[in-house]
């Protein structure tokens, strides 16, 4: 293939999740530097797993799994909302 920017990055992949990631509020929506939302962005699962340091320890494998089909149930059901107060304002 030809053309575009191309990126190659070295990948480790671990047993338990990630210490960082896209700050998100209780419904799932990711939220900016200024702590607003971000309207129809959610994040769930290790890219918004903060959750460790001041709530989880980080030592238990499978407390990222947990956290993981959480927030996606909980993305999903806000992103359904946000669809749906978008097709009432049309």
């Amino acid at each position: 293939m030809t053309g575009g920017t191309w990126y190659a990055a070295r990948h480790f992949p671990s047993a338990y999740g990630s210490a960082g990631g896209i700050k998100i509020n209780e419904k799932t929506e990711a939220i900016g530097e200024d702590w607003k939302q971000i309207p129809g962005l959610y994040a769930a699962g290790t890219d918004a797993c903060a959750i460790y340091g001041d709530s989880y320890p980080f030592i238990f494998p499978g407390t990222s799994m947990g956290f993981a089909l959480n927030t996606g149930r909980m993305a999903a059901e806000s992103a359904k909302d946000y669809v749906y107060r978008c097709e009432q304002e049309v």
